[in-house]
């Protein structure tokens, strides 16, 4: 038997609204021509930001109210500075001592020792291919460490690889340990870019740009070595949105994907056993009322899972989706120089704090930081339900807002 109901309430959602942007030679900020990539300190309290034009990275501070002021920049060929040409990758150790930059233009990545009190870096080293090393890291663009700590991976879109290293816990020097490389024992890695690992650090799942794929690598979690366990491609199997896939984020269960040459997002359920993906499906530009995902290069989650976000490189944009259950709902698109926002031409990176309240993206072309507060919104919910099952789900839908 079927009832006919007409349900209507509120649901609560969290919006970005724009507050301020840091801009290359603006109010002495430098160090960010080209932005690429950012990334927070474990403690919340600094941003560091690669610039691939000024072979550059720059540390700032983040402020109570989200704004960020800037700490102090460091350039490749300055002060014996070394690795940070065409400067792509960044990360901070999970200890908040040491950051590690990928130099793509110069085959080379840089270790810094980090300030905990100040933010500041102090160059320590730069590691590149030689003899008794790493001979495949060419063209290093991205880099992640397991969540241990215990080991660095670098993603090499020229060679196809991923370059692993050991960190020491004392002083956060690397030692090579291996490389898994596209076609030698390992598939889906040519065009290597984007990479992320499950919450247990078991599996890495890495970005195939070069042949619109998704690779699984399982990590011995003592030797930090990789071995392959499966790809996952664009058009096989039902997978659709992941040609040119350059960027994916996980949170828990689940893992988001962009597909740069498919202006669209795609979704992944993790089998956290054995790393196996379970295609959920995909969001793509100009397909109903989804906007600004033209070109997507980063994606970013939430620290409570219930929101993704992703940077709309050819569409000087930054979208924002919501997850209900395992379906993500456009919410809302910003663009570059609409309603006072700036720093978002050429979007490239996002990243969303810890803490919840804020979202930073880089935009290439403005050599800029747009900064963003994540704040309440009402949104209207009119739905007609017409059986048992559609109430339940309404019911699951409405409990994913507190």
């Amino acid at each position: 038997m079927k009832f006919g109901w007409i349900l209507m309430g509120v649901t609560m959602w969290a919006q970005v609204e724009f507050i301020d942007v840091a801009l290359e030679g603006v109010s002495g900020v430098t160090g960010i021509s080209g932005a690429e990539e950012l990334t927070l300190s474990p403690d919340g309290r600094h941003v560091y930001v690669t610039g691939a034009a000024g072979n550059s990275v720059a540390a700032f501070e983040r402020l109570p109210d989200g704004t960020l002021t800037m700490i102090a920049a460091y350039f490749d060929g300055l002060d014996g500075l070394d690795g940070l040409f065409g400067a792509q990758g960044v990360r901070v150790s999970a200890d908040g001592l040491d950051v590690y930059v990928t130099g793509a233009g110069e085959d080379k990545l840089a270790h810094f020792r980090r300030s905990d009190l100040t933010g500041e870096l102090t160059f320590v080293r730069s590691y590149s291919n030689t003899v008794g090393g790493p001979t495949a890291m060419l063209g290093p663009v991205r880099l992640t460490l397991d969540p241990s700590d215990k080991h660095l991976y670098v993603s090499c879109v020229t060679s196809g690889s991923i370059v692993i290293f050991r960190r020491d816990p004392l002083d956060g020097s690397l030692t090579y340990s291996g490389t898994a490389t596209d076609g030698m024992g390992y598939d889906g890695l040519a065009g290597a870019s984007g990479l992320a690992f499950d919450g247990a650090g078991r599996f890495l799942f890495v970005c195939g740009s070069g042949e619109d794929a998704i690779a699984v690598l399982e990590r011995d979690g003592l030797t930090g070595l990789l071995s392959f366990v499966a790809v996952y491609r664009d058009g096989m199997g039902g997978i659709d949105g992941i040609a040119g896939t350059n960027a994916l984020a996980i949170s828990g269960r689940y893992l988001y994907a962009t597909g740069f040459n498919d202006s669209a997002l795609a979704s992944f359920r993790i089998t956290l056993a054995t790393g196996a993906l379970s295609f959920l499906g995909a969001s793509f530009d100009g397909v109903g009322p989804v906007d600004g995902l033209a070109g997507p290069i980063g994606v970013a989650v939430s620290a409570d899972g219930g929101q993704v976000m992703v940077a709309g490189f050819s569409d000087d944009a930054l979208a924002v989706f919501d997850r209900s259950g395992e379906t993500l709902l456009f919410r809302q698109v910003v663009f570059d120089g609409s309603g006072g926002v700036d720093g978002l031409a050429g979007a490239v990176g996002v990243i969303s704090s810890a803490d919840g309240k804020h979202v930073y993206a880089t935009g290439f072309s403005d050599s800029g930081v747009a900064q963003f507060e994540r704040v309440s919104s009402l949104g209207s919910l009119i739905e007609t339900w017409a059986d048992l099952t559609s109430i339940l789900d309404l019911v699951t839908y409405v409990s994913a807002y507190p």
